[in-house]
């Protein structure tokens, strides 16, 4: 399937451009549709869509529809919140020509797959990793040329980041000019007031990161370090780590000493 998609990439790269810079303002379809290739079970990228879907399902004049999402569980929470829950199929397909569909940049085959019979649909692609290009070559041939695609979202202003490390992860591997465009993280709202907790020691800042040291999560932990040292505290730091996985190896302990120290306390259990 992704070979047929890169080959169908490659082979109606004209018919697409086209699409997009004569017909993307003759869309007037009022549907914004969060795509999602089918089969997966991730939690990250629902729970960032679904916030977002529903403050445009509560506050645009915009249908928002989350496709191909089959984690029931936190569709659950959203199920009063205006937004439509489907899978794509050839019976309903047709349902969203001209809609604009939102997905991360590494399902890019996958939606092409999807949509092809389409005559008219927009396009907005996620950075959400600093490793997401890379994820999308693992998919194609070892020569697939990303610099023709990044042109293109560029030029039609088809992309968002979630943060700036991942604008300069793609800086750092193309010369595309893109600008500072971000896609929101939203929090939910947080009803609950919590007490600060007495400090456990004065001489020293004591920071904990809760989460797997594996490679789809090590560069966040990474991209939140370097940015920490560049603070510049006058108190030495510890970071205690509750997690463990098999890219913990990847943090340079050396790179933070001595300003930075590392308890890993590996999983926690209980």
């Amino acid at each position: 399937a992704m070979r047929r998609s890169e080959r169908y990439y490659n082979g109606r790269c004209n018919r697409y451009n086209l699409d997009i810079e004569d017909e993307i303002l003759r869309c007037d379809n009022k549907k914004i549709v969060f795509f999602f290739r089918k089969g997966v079970v991730a939690q990250g990228d629902f729970a960032l869509y679904y916030r977002i879907g529903e403050y445009l399902a509560q506050n645009t004049d915009y249908e928002v529809y989350c496709v191909n999402n089959s984690n029931v569980e936190i569709q659950k929470k959203y199920l009063d919140s205006g937004m439509h829950f489907c899978n794509l199929n050839s019976e309903n397909l047709k349902y969203f020509d001209g809609a604009t569909f939102i997905t991360a940049y590494n399902q890019l085959f996958y939606l092409l797959e999807e949509i092809a019979p389409l005559n008219n649909a927009r396009v907005l692609f996620l950075f959400l990793h600093p490793q997401i290009f890379k994820w999308l070559s693992l998919q194609v041939s070892p020569f697939f040329n990303h610099n023709s695609v990044f042109k293109l979202i560029s030029t039609h202003n088809a992309y968002g980041f979630m943060d700036k490390a991942n604008l300069l992860a793609v800086q750092s591997h193309s010369n595309v000019k893109f600008e500072e465009r971000y896609f929101p993280v939203a929090l939910e709202d947080i009803t609950k007031e919590f007490s600060p907790l007495p400090v456990l020691n004065n001489d020293e800042i004591n920071i904990a990161w809760f989460g797997r040291l594996d490679g789809d999560k090590i560069y966040s932990l990474i991209n939140f370090l370097d940015n920490l040292i560049g603070f510049e505290f006058e108190k030495p730091i510890t970071i205690h780590l509750i997690g463990d996985g098999n890219a913990k190896q990847t943090i340079d302990i050396n790179k933070y000493a001595p300003q930075m120290r590392f308890v890993f306390n590996s999983y926690m259990y209980g």
